[in-house]
């Protein structure tokens, strides 16, 4: 073969190589972003029942909530009579005790099972110290929920709540209304209505008379 076709050869065969490289070069660099927005998807997906719990005052938190915490508090709870289901959780700073409680118990025993579990928490995380405003730092808020058959018609719902900017909890049971006379004007509109027609029929009435 002459030297003339050699190098025809060799620039042929660079020619190739080169542009192997630039595809491959190409091929990594787009690659990249799309591996990258595959793993987004990847993440998301993992995360999607996950609910976003923040962290509202995580820098003003000096005494925090242990884990062994929340067990000990579920534990003791299932154990009082009538307590059907327990639920504690802690998200946005604030602990939180969802108990199913016995749906024949009456309204002062709710209020009952409600300090006992007050009573409970602060055993186990004394409430003067995680649920109270330590100067410029703001510890967790607290709230205890006792409910019965949340089918009925008539559910009762109690709770105690205390942020810790209170000096000390309130306790509401929802299934009596602060104003009971606003209550039944709420829940009876009809015959509200009814009692006014009523009133401008007899007037025109006696108008008319």
């Amino acid at each position: 073969m002459s030297e003339k076709n050699l190098n025809k050869v060799k620039r042929k065969k660079e020619e190739r190589l080169g542009f192997n490289w630039f595809f491959w070069l190409s091929f990594v660099v787009l690659m990249i972003p799309v591996c990258y927005f595959l793993y987004l998807l990847y993440q998301a997906s993992q995360e999607s029942n996950v609910p976003i719990l923040g962290d509202r005052i995580k820098d003003s938190i000096i005494y925090n909530i242990k884990d062994e915490d929340l067990s000990s508090i579920n534990s003791q709870v299932t154990q009082l009579d009538g307590v059907e289901k327990v639920e504690v959780n802690l998200s946005v700073e604030t602990l939180r005790i969802l108990v199913d409680y016995d749906d024949t118990y009456t309204k002062d025993q709710y209020k009952q099972l409600c300090t006992d579990i007050y009573q409970i928490v602060d055993g186990q995380i004394p409430v003067a110290t995680y649920f109270t405003r330590d100067g410029d730092f703001k510890q967790y808020d607290l709230e205890i929920v006792v409910y019965d058959n949340m089918e009925l018609e008539d559910v009762r719902i109690a709770t105690i709540y205390k942020t810790s900017n209170m000096e000390s909890y309130k306790y509401q049971d929802y299934s009596e209304p602060i104003d009971s006379d606003l209550a039944y004007q709420l829940t009876h509109p009809q015959e509200d209505d009814v009692d006014a027609n009523s009133a401008g029929n007899y007037w025109d009435g006696g108008g008319n008379e």
